[in-house]
């Protein structure tokens, strides 16, 4: 194998995994600062996983809502992950991964209780699958009005 020959057999994948990890860092921020505008315009909305309803609340009309995403890894936290399972410990990697999803997940669900008029979500659960190379997320919850 000449030089350019291997120049090309191993730079263009090393140019491939930096290209993916600055697009994946991008795309992760930028989603990251979506989620952050979001959460803060759901602040008042209620939510927690309790069974009752909290005090000052009636139960005229509760609702089933619910919120899913799916997120999609990206090839450098897949190949960190490989690694990882080979070495063993933690998967920082994923973690972020699974933290997007799962706000994301909350924020849907807190724009359906939102828009149908109610603001608090109780007994909230979480179901999680893996699909393909991504991660989905479902949150659903009871949602009820204030009095």
């Amino acid at each position: 194998m000449g030089g350019i020959e291997a120049a090309l057999y191993f730079g263009v994948p090393i140019i491939l995994i930096v290209i993916g990890l600055i697009a994946g860092t991008y795309n992760e921020r930028r989603h990251y600062r979506s989620i952050r505008r979001r959460e803060e315009d759901f602040r008042s909305l209620l939510i927690h996983s309790g069974e009752t309803l909290p005090e000052g609340y009636e139960t005229a009309e509760v609702k089933l809502v619910s919120g899913a995403t799916v997120i999609a890894e990206d090839r450098f936290k897949a190949l960190l992950a490989t690694l990882r399972n080979i070495f063993g410990g933690r998967m920082r990697s994923y973690e972020s991964l699974l933290d997007r999803g799962r706000r994301e997940a909350i924020l849907r669900m807190k724009e359906s209780a939102s828009s149908a008029g109610f603001s608090v979500i109780v007994n909230t659960r979480f179901e999680t699958a893996r699909i393909a190379q991504g991660i989905e997320i479902l949150a659903y919850g009871t949602a009820a009005r204030k009095r």
